[in-house]
């Protein structure tokens, strides 16, 4: 049974086309195929030209059998196989961090068992280098995903000599921490040292020593018997095993060569001439030299600095957001509660994206709230027409309310974006908070209090009002606040957006 404390290593191989763990990985993928938890990330099913990505996904599943690892083939139109396509970055993490959470986390982690969100895990993600092996575009771009999704996703902490980076994965509304390692596959420029010299250079050499052994072997048997059983030589075969070269390079080595041309015949439809004498002499096919890929020190979070993860945003096809990324980490940092800062954000509802229709707004929200059980925390932003943009956090649902609701949402509060921060009001504040949604008049409302006029619609920090047309500010008790724009009372409005946390799985 997966464990649900600390101390779980996983392995994942990111590759970019069916065949890539037989042709390059083979060595490495032997070594751990004993492992509880290894798996192959496919990102491509390999259907260029007149491939059948169907067939090659097969194939590769035929292949990983013969191996001892599991697999999963991705088919995303932003990943095609061919040399002409550039593959999407955020792509690449994306389909990286849906591997992590379904294959590899619940595999490991028993999340039953996780107690406040103190599950561990080591993860050790293998892929190609900066040039790519075989200078494979596709391979390239899966380099330079997976080394994104090391530097802009997870955490780094320590030092220039040891960085520990870590991603945050949520799975059923628990946090496993993932201590993570990227090894890149050392790609061999010089073509002749790829497929012949490395067997003059490393491979003769071990096979000398081997015949040494056995001679050795051979002349204590022929001296006699009893000198040979008294005289304890043990060695292991040169060609095979696996050795840490530094803190930063591992080499695995194996001999076997059936096994090679078996793993690479499973993919039939690829197996053609030059493919087969590749797996025949190609350094490869025996060893694999690795080397752990470390996060530019800018990336280090140093004392005193934040030392949440970034944000994680769920992905959409448009990502013109009213707030850039900056911008939501301090509105995590100063406004969202310790337990929903490690949740993803996911945008329920945007005016240009959606329209102004009061009724889907609803409808989205409502859908939101469904989903999400008692956890309906949502931010709303609003950017006028003249650039400025600010909101309300509201720690209650946007549900329609009566004339004179009861009661506080506690934690709700006012907020707007300056310069370089975000100035926030009444997160502290007691006093009677409320969120008010009037569908009759196509408003959103945060106030309660006494406010700076006595006319019950004025009586908001913030309304936004006539379907997302315009809206009104105020200063309101309730919330300390000052007005959230210089230009007047009132405001036309330019763009809408609210905000969800993710709760576990949508």
């Amino acid at each position: 049974m997966a464990a649900a404390m600390t101390g779980q290593d996983a392995w994942l191989l990111v590759t970019a086309h069916p065949d890539d763990e037989s042709m390059f990985f083979l060595p490495t993928l032997r070594h751990l195929k004993n492992r509880n938890n290894a798996h192959i990330l496919c990102l491509s099913t390999g259907d260029f030209g007149s491939s059948d990505g169907k067939i090659r996904t097969k194939e590769l599943q035929i292949a990983c059998e013969l191996i001892g690892w599991g697999c999963t083939v991705i088919d995303d139109d932003r990943l095609k196989d061919g040399p002409n396509e550039v593959w999407n970055r955020d792509a690449i993490a994306d389909q990286i961090l849906d591997c992590i959470k379904l294959s590899v986390v619940r595999k490991a982690t028993d999340i039953d068992k996780v107690v406040n969100d103190n599950a561990k895990l080591n993860l050790n993600i293998l892929t190609f280098d900066n040039k790519g092996v075989s200078s494979h575009p596709n391979h390239i771009d899966t380099f330079k995903g997976v080394r994104y999704l090391l530097e802009e996703k997870a955490r780094h902490t320590g030092n220039d000599n040891s960085i520990n980076s870590q991603l945050v994965i949520t799975v059923d509304n628990k946090n496993i921490c993932v201590n993570t390692h990227v090894w890149t596959l050392q790609s061999i420029s010089n073509p002749l040292h790829k497929y012949f010299f490395w067997t003059v250079w490393e491979l003769l050499p071990q096979l000398i020593i081997l015949l040494f052994q056995l001679f050795w072997q051979l002349a204590l048997f022929l001296l006699g018997s009893s000198l040979w059983s008294k005289t304890k030589v043990t060695f292991e075969s040169p060609l095979t095993g696996s050795k840490q070269t530094s803190a930063t390079s591992r080499q695995f080595r194996i001999m076997e060569p059936i096994l090679a041309w078996n793993a690479m015949a499973a993919h039939h439809s690829q197996f053609v001439w030059y493919r087969r004498l590749s797996i025949m002499f190609s350094r490869y096919t025996f060893i694999n030299n690795l080397i752990k890929l470390q996060p530019d020190e800018s990336y280090l979070v140093h004392e005193g600095e934040s030392v949440l993860p970034p944000i994680s945003i769920i992905k959409e096809k448009e990502s013109n957001f009213l707030i850039d990324t900056t911008q939501m980490n301090i509105i995590r940092e100063k406004i969202l509660p310790p337990s929903m800062q490690l949740r993803p954000w996911k945008r329920i509802y945007s005016l240009a994206r959606d329209g102004d229709s009061f009724i889907s707004f609803q409808r989205m929200v409502g859908e939101w709230n469904s989903k999400n059980n008692s956890q309906h925390s949502t931010l709303l932003v609003i950017k006028t027409t003249h650039g400025k943009v600010f909101g309300g956090y509201a720690d209650v649902p946007f549900v329609q309310t009566v004339k004179h609701p009861s009661g506080s949402a506690a934690g709700t509060c006012l907020f707007k974006v300056l310069e370089s921060d975000v100035a926030v009001y009444g997160k502290n504040n007691g006093g009677n908070k409320r969120v008010v949604l009037d569908p009759t008049r196509r408003m959103i409302a945060f106030g309660g209090g006494a406010c700076s006029a006595g006319d019950e619609d004025d009586g908001f920090g913030l309304c936004l009002s006539d379907g997302f047309v315009r809206g009104t500010i105020a200063r309101c008790e309730a919330f300390g606040n000052e007005p959230l724009v210089d230009d007047g009372e009132v405001f036309e409005v330019t763009d809408v957006e609210v905000w969800g946390f993710v709760f576990g799985q949508l």
